[in-house]
């Protein structure tokens, strides 16, 4: 009887141990999609032949984009399965002249009604194309839909043990009060959580292809936060239609590529036992894929870049080997984050 009762013990304390281990795990894990510059627009009732002036300059595929949408949703939904889907900003198209809207159209209804369908968590990020779309309280409602607390384009949401903070990068190019407000909030949200990992979602790069910090005020002040805490591992933004990975004091920073242009992808993001795995996860659309490759060659954008030889822009919207699949070690980049 007493052994019976020793092997008892034993085995309840190792299934409790097992229980606990897991669950803290679940707890460090999380895996997200980033999705960046949809440029969302209702498809057309009638086809054109002719480009769309965005596709001629920098190659965007503006008609395809919804259908390209609603195969992203079916691929996060049946393989991806993150934990959270985050869209990083023009997420929608907004015409510079507001005759181009098609008629009785609302752009922005029209992605959060397809965005429904996502079965993960969903965090917002606003661009340009946004804010002009709508007014302030419209926006900032749809933020708090989605269980974000905001009283302005910048917020904090928690998941897990996870911290992510959503900026409106575009204010650090302004001459206004507003990007000292919003600094000197994202300052105080770091010193009030400090023990959570922290990651940071912008629309409007901050740095140029290569790496190197766009100057400014704005972002000198912006890194220097950075840098004084060592909770924020990972940056990540749209706004350049390229794909690139750097590693810039201490810190991760993800410029991500756009659906709707070549190489058409996002990322897919995991963190794991103090890894973060990055990977560009393109479109299951090699029709689309091709036709944007085409669009990108012949646009004015790749001329400008390559006049002798424009096909080579390719290359450089595709990045590298470590652009494409990253893989970083928290432990190499904070020290102090070792044990946490």
């Amino acid at each position: 009887m007493k052994k019976i009762l020793i092997i008892f013990l034993l085995a309840f304390l190792l299934s409790t141990g097992y229980s606990i281990a897991k669950n803290n795990v679940s707890h460090n894990s999380i895996k997200f999609a980033y999705i960046t510059d949809l440029n969302l627009y209702p498809t057309p009732g009638a086809s054109f032949k002719e480009k769309h002036l965005v596709e001629m300059k920098r190659g965007i595929l503006l008609y395809e984009n919804q259908a390209v949408f609603q195969d992203i949703i079916r691929q996060i939904n049946l393989q991806i399965k993150p934990d959270i889907v985050i869209f990083g900003g023009n997420n929608i198209f907004k015409p510079r002249d507001a005759k181009s809207f098609l008629p009785g159209s609302d752009y922005l209804q029209l992605f959060l009604d397809m965005a429904s369908e996502i079965k993960s968590e969903i965090l917002l990020i606003f661009g340009i194309n946004e804010i002009m779309s709508r007014e302030k309280e419209d926006l900032l409602n749809i933020l708090n839909s989605f269980g974000v607390s905001a009283n302005d384009y910048w917020w904090s949401y928690k998941f897990k043990n996870y911290n992510f903070i959503g900026l409106d990068s575009e204010l650090f190019f302004l001459k206004s009060h507003l990007a000292n407000k919003q600094l000197e909030w994202f300052s105080k949200n770091l010193s009030g959580n400090q023990d959570s990992k922290t990651i940071v979602l912008l629309h409007k790069p901050l740095i140029y292809p290569d790496g190197r910090i766009i100057p400014g005020e704005s972002t000198k002040r912006f890194f220097d936060i950075v840098a004084k805490n060592p909770q924020v591992i990972l940056l990540l933004s749209g706004g350049s239609y390229l794909n690139r990975v750097k590693l810039l004091q201490n810190v991760v920073y993800v410029l991500s590529p756009s659906p709707v242009v070549f190489p058409c992808g996002f990322k897919e993001i995991e963190i794991n036992k103090g890894i973060i795995r990055i990977k560009t996860v393109n479109i299951p659309l090699k029709g689309v894929i091709k036709k944007a490759e085409s669009s990108l060659k012949d646009s004015e954008f790749a001329r400008s870049m390559y006049p002798d030889s424009p096909k080579k822009v390719l290359g450089y919207v595709t990045g590298t080997g470590f652009d494409i699949n990253a893989s970083i070690k928290i432990s190499d980049l904070k020290p102090d984050l070792r044990n946490r």
